[in-house]
């Protein structure tokens, strides 16, 4: 009982610090020649976690070519690494812009779709060249924990009406 209590504990504290993440989101920085520029990541809307999402869902790791013995691992890791570089770097880019290029005055939609393609790709091509993976594995992280996808799923489940306190209509009484 008292295990049961410590890891309810645990678990509260860390869905905790994630709602605290979530709301403030995140900061880093990168190193532009000698100085440092940094960098914000919040919450994202639908439409950007869409987009994030349109990038991930191309990343393919095939495992099984990462454990074979016969292949050659080094070669395949490399193969992945080429595949999908320039993939994290756009993540990241997108996860930075967020919503700062939207608006609904159609004119101005055009335009600023424009300006968002130019400074997504001069992100896209900064982080390319100064983020390293060790810095990206920490980077990942953030931008899964703050996309919050738990409560984006369970907005899923809700909404489908495929909840866990839905009345079973097999159930025998």
């Amino acid at each position: 009982m008292e295990n049961l209590e410590q890891e309810k504990t645990a678990l509260e504290i860390e869905r905790a610090e994630l709602n605290l993440l979530v709301q403030r989101g995140f900061k880093f920085e990168v190193a532009v020649g000698k100085r440092k520029k940094t960098f914000e990541i919040h919450e994202p809307t639908l439409s950007v976690l869409d987009r994030i999402s349109d990038i991930s869902l191309n990343m393919v790791i095939n495992k099984d070519e990462l454990t074979q013995e016969n292949s050659d691992i080094i070669t395949n890791a490399r193969m992945l690494v080429k595949e999908n570089v320039k993939r994290q770097a756009a993540i990241i880019a997108i996860a930075v812009l967020g919503e700062s290029y939207y608006t609904n005055i159609p004119v101005l939609k055009q335009i600023l779709k424009i300006f968002y393609r130019i400074r997504m790709r001069k992100l896209s091509d900064l982080f390319l060249h100064t983020i390293k993976p060790s810095k990206l594995a920490v980077l990942a992280l953030f931008i899964t924990n703050v996309s919050n996808i738990t409560d984006f799923i369970d907005s899923m489940r809700l909404l489908s009406g495929t909840r866990t306190t839905q009345p079973r209509k097999d159930r025998i009484e």
